[in-house]
């Protein structure tokens, strides 16, 4: 009889077991993961959103964060991104010169986690990266013509390093950790920005940008997620998130 509840018990745990989501690590903002946010009818073409955003070539005026409810918008038609569809894995790319949606993030004085995953397909000088925002602070710029990321705070404080862009599918992780420290990671490979610390406050306006060259910019370039923490992931959690956001990518 034990035995038997027991089970049953056991079975009942695993049944309700919920899935993994990047909302399981604590920490998470709102983030931009057009893929998802479309599976659950969260992506819209207008700002009353009404008309959603569907298949490859919808615009996206509004998307609303899958795992926290809250909308990061385009300020304007013209600010619209488009939705992708690379081998069956969604994305969005933008119009070439004013694709952003903004979303004002509090700001960040301690640690903080930022992974993207793309698909680049023209990687340029001037290319941002992981753009969430448009001046101060910057969010890994990269130089083509002079290889190396550039990572600026909100009072323009500056680090880079250098080394080249990745192309076709990429994971990348922007990191700065409780004594400052601040990293970046493309495809696997974690290199500490030079100097290795920056100190001072982050605070976070718009998914893209139009000051620095966007990945959002290039129409061949497409997003599929910026996820945003503010605090430090473990390693068992990082180790989910990036296996996650491989899945994303073509």
């Amino acid at each position: 009889m034990t035995v038997a509840w027991l089970g049953m018990g056991l079975g009942l745990a695993r049944y309700n077991r919920r899935p993994w989501s990047p909302a399981l690590v604590p920490g998470l903002q709102p983030s931009y993961v057009p893929g998802v946010s479309r599976s659950k009818g969260l992506l819209w073409q207008n700002s009353a959103k009404t008309v959603p955003a569907v298949n490859a070539g919808d615009p996206i005026r509004v998307a609303t964060c899958p795992y926290t409810g809250q909308d990061v918008a385009a300020p304007s038609d013209a600010a619209r991104m488009t939705l992708t569809a690379d081998s069956g894995k969604f994305g969005a790319n933008g119009n070439g010169s004013s694709s952003v949606l903004l979303y004002t993030f509090p700001t960040f004085s301690g640690p903080w986690t930022v992974y993207a995953a793309g698909y680049l397909q023209a990687v340029g000088s001037g290319q941002n990266w992981v753009p969430l925002g448009d001046d101060n602070p910057v969010m890994v710029t990269y130089y083509g013509s002079s290889p190396a990321w550039f990572l600026e705070n909100d009072a323009a404080g500056e680090v880079s390093y250098g080394g080249a862009m990745p192309t076709g599918s990429a994971v990348v992780r922007v990191r700065r950790d409780a004594s400052n420290n601040v990293f970046v990671r493309v495809n696997g490979t974690e290199h500490a920005f030079s100097p290795a610390t920056l100190t001072g406050t982050f605070t976070f306006n718009q998914f893209g940008g139009t000051r620095y060259q966007s990945i959002y910019s290039n129409p061949a370039n497409h997003t599929m997620a910026t996820l945003v923490y503010n605090q430090a992931v473990s390693a068992a959690n990082d180790a989910l998130i990036t296996s996650f956001l491989q899945g994303l990518v073509p």
